[in-house]
């Protein structure tokens, strides 16, 4: 029964007569997956198996296919050995692979990486770049960079160019975030050139983000303008304050000599009425 479901899903694949213009590997592929969906992996396998052998012509996206059907026939049917051949070609042409968020089974996904941690590792680091935003021109720059290896991350450093280039070793506190500080008189409007680049405890890489030939264009805005100074220290202040204080003196003094002049006590204020009245420009 379920030879016969599968025969027919091939012979929908056939293509009409003028209208076959499909690749080999492409119509192979597709008669692979029509076996999986059967459930038939012995023809599954053939299918793919008749593609492998000129997989060294096919595309790079088209071998990755081939690799991860045939992983994926043969973890399902249960033949590790060939499924470890398979997952390793698939980590060669992609070492990066991952399948889809719940696309393979936890013991699939185990037995990639298992695989991907027996072979050597020849790729450079990941990294993602997050560049400072909103600078202006006299302020520090903080520069963060995620960087990640499998066999550990070595140097990450961040580079500025541009008149006084500079090279500033990023550190991390948590493996995974590292950071580093662009001193203030670097940082000039219009713009700021940075670059990143790091190396795995293996020496592979650099992997870069911008380069010492090609930067990265960080925007710097104009400085803001300085705050205007208290007014303690405004030069009119003191001077209001000064001439305030002499009248109040004066208009003291001609009130004690009135209470002299009506009879009163010396030191003894006699009725009277002072007004002061102060004003200064406004900042």
């Amino acid at each position: 029964m379920r030879r016969g479901l599968t025969l027919a899903l091939l012979l929908s694949l056939v293509p009409v007569p003028g209208a076959g213009q499909e690749d080999a590997a492409a119509l192979g592929l597709k008669r692979a997956r029509a076996c999986q969906a059967a459930l038939d992996y012995r023809c599954a396998e053939e299918e793919l198996a008749g593609v492998r052998e000129h997989v060294a012509d096919l595309a790079p996206e088209v071998r990755i296919t081939v690799f991860r059907l045939s992983a994926e026939t043969a973890l399902a049917s249960g033949r590790k050995v060939d499924a470890d051949g398979h997952l390793q070609a698939l980590l060669v042409a992609d070492p990066r692979f991952e399948p889809p968020p719940g696309a393979w089974p936890s013991g699939w996904a185990a037995e990639l990486e298992k695989v991907r941690a027996a072979m050597p590792d020849r790729e450079p680091p990941q990294l993602v770049v997050e560049a400072p935003a909103d600078l202006r021109a006299g302020a520090v720059a903080v520069v963060h960079a995620r960087v990640s290896d499998r066999s550990g991350v070595g140097p990450v450093v961040l580079g500025i160019a541009g008149v006084t280039p500079a090279r500033i070793a990023m550190t991390t506190t948590d493996g995974q975030t590292w950071s580093a500080t662009v001193p203030a008189p670097q940082v000039r409007d219009p713009a700021l050139l940075l670059w990143v680049e790091a190396v795995d405890l293996k020496g592979n890489g650099p992997a870069r983000w911008g380069g010492e030939e090609s930067p990265q264009r960080v925007p710097v805005g104009k400085a803001p303008p300085p705050p205007p100074p208290p007014l303690v220290k405004r030069w009119w202040f003191w001077t209001v304050i000064g001439v305030a204080a002499a009248g109040t003196g004066v208009g003291i003094y001609f009130l004690s000599r009135m209470d002299r002049s009506s009879g009163g006590a010396v030191g003894v204020p006699g009725a009277g009425r002072l007004n002061v009245e102060a004003r200064w420009p406004s900042p």
